[in-house]
């Protein structure tokens, strides 16, 4: 599934459409979490599998926004 990436920043928060943004240990994390009951941890195949075939929304916290524009590379944005 290839579309292109939407993004939006808003009071230091980015959510996206960018799947390279998304990190897999972290959804895999969530997933094994009490937090989430419904559903069961997967392997990264799997998971990678039904990421590529999904529409996605990440949210993070914008770091770039207090990023110093003489600094070459801005922050990698943090999924929450």
């Amino acid at each position: 599934m290839t579309t292109k990436a939407i993004s939006r920043k808003r009071d230091g928060f980015l959510i996206s459409s960018d799947r390279s943004l998304l990190s897999l240990s972290a959804i895999s994390e969530a997933f094994a979490s009490d937090a989430m009951y419904w559903c069961k941890p997967m392997k990264r195949a799997t998971l990678r599998l039904c990421l590529d075939n999904s529409f996605c929304l990440g949210l993070y916290i914008d770091r770039s926004a207090s990023h110093p524009p003489a600094l070459a590379t801005p922050p990698a944005p943090e999924q929450i």
